[in-house]
């Protein structure tokens, strides 16, 4: 299996704690993404723009209360 990126492995942290984690398909689309682009943050095939880390962050903090 490939290796994973850091900013991955944070957000594999958060899923991790979730009762009820959202799939990789409706992470990508509570951010305005397609799968993919995620599925590439997680093998550094790319990186995650200033924007999308911000809300995945936002999305983060919404979803721990």
């Amino acid at each position: 299996m490939a290796q994973t990126t850091h900013v991955w492995q944070v957000v594999q942290a958060w899923l991790d704690l979730l009762q009820y984690p959202p799939s990789q398909s409706k992470l990508a689309e509570r951010i305005g993404l397609v799968r993919s682009a995620v599925s590439d943050w997680k093998y550094g095939k790319s990186r995650p723009t200033p924007e999308h880390l911000r809300l995945l962050a936002d999305e983060m903090r919404s979803v721990m209360g």
